[in-house]
């Protein structure tokens, strides 16, 4: 099986990919991130903040997001992956899914 030690360093690696990509502009609408124990909070312009719930199995594993309003996600994949999945449906509200 996978040590904790493993999971916690892939999460802080893909972490870091984010904020990477943060910084080079990617994502102009995403105003910060916060990662807490295994909890990501990220802010997105006009929309608000949204609080993932990091998958166990990660990044296989289902992560869960709450957002403002009655907002629920759930996507398999890297903090990358979750966030991108995030800021599609919060682009185009109206897309089924």
């Amino acid at each position: 099986g996978i040590s904790m030690a493993t999971r916690k360093q892939k999460i802080l690696e893909d972490l870091e990919e984010l904020q990477a990509t943060c910084r080079n502009g990617t994502f102009p609408q995403l105003e910060r991130t916060d990662f807490n124990d295994d909890t990501l909070i990220f802010e997105v312009q006009n929309v608000g903040e949204f609080t993932a719930c990091l998958a166990d199995p990660y990044p296989s594993g289902e992560t869960e997001v709450y957002g403002p309003g009655d907002f629920e996600f759930r996507s398999a994949g890297t903090i990358l992956d979750v966030v991108l999945g995030v800021l599609e449906e919060v682009d185009d509200p109206q897309s089924p899914g």
